[in-house]
């Protein structure tokens, strides 16, 4: 009966110090397969929102059309203020107690009527158009702001809001604006405002007649003929991501 040779056995001839070495092999090339699998670090840029509002031609365009909506109904409402006057003025021309009194009475209800009507609509109408510009004017920015980043390889592109000031207030408000606050430093080398503004005037030119607004400038105007009211404030710098 043979004696089983020392290389015989469960490795089936291999030494020990093969398969380890092969094991290496095999576990380094999993860990370097591993770490190529791993995502790259995130480039995160940031940007003030309310100044992109602000200066893009977007808004100068949308502003210049809410404009001539409120130039309109402000012309309307002026006319029915007319009629209202003149109605008034005639009344003196009769005796109280006289049946044309009476009659222009009822004729000057009628108009005054006629014109809170137009001032109830232009209010209405002009704040429902400015709602719907403020929300078309996001969403074309978010657009915009994500083309951008795509093409230069920026994968978040984050809010600053370290940017605008607290506002004075009593101290439990004071507290809440600190609450909302995401960002307590934003290196300013990150910041794409300026490139992203240019892209967005580069791609969407003024419309003719529309006035640029720089820094500062207050964003669409809109509120109602009757309240004589053109702009409305620039929208404050949401917090958290866009």
């Amino acid at each position: 009966m043979s004696t089983p040779s020392r290389s015989s056995g469960f490795f089936g001839g291999a030494s020990l110090g093969a398969i380890l070495s092969v094991g290496m092999v095999t576990l380094a090339g999993g860990l370097v397969a591993g770490r190529s699998l791993a995502p790259a670090p995130a480039i995160v840029a940031s940007i003030d929102l309310s100044r992109v509002f602000n200066e893009s031609n977007l808004n100068a365009n949308n502003s210049m059309k809410l404009k001539a909506m409120e130039s309109d109904f402000r012309t309307r409402v002026a006319e029915a203020q007319k009629k209202v006057e003149d109605k008034n003025g005639e009344l003196d021309l009769y005796g109280p107690n006289s049946a044309r009194w009476a009659q222009a009475q009822n004729e000057l209800f009628t108009l005054i009527g006629e014109l809170r009507a137009e001032q109830s609509f232009a209010t209405g109408k002009l704040q429902t158009e400015t709602s719907r510009s403020i929300n078309d004017l996001y969403k074309t920015i978010r657009s915009e702001i994500a083309t951008y980043a795509k093409s230069n390889g920026i994968d978040y592109v984050m809010v600053n809001d370290t940017i605008p000031p607290l506002v004075p207030a009593e101290p439990q408000k004071m507290m809440d604006q600190v609450a909302q606050r995401r960002f307590l430093y934003a290196n300013d080398a990150y910041d794409i405002t300026d490139a992203v503004i240019a892209a967005i005037n580069q791609a969407h030119p003024l419309a003719p007649g529309a006035t640029p607004v720089t820094a500062g400038g207050a964003t669409p105007a809109g509120n109602a003929a009757a309240t004589g009211s053109s702009n409305t404030p620039a929208p404050s710098t949401p917090t958290g991501t866009p």
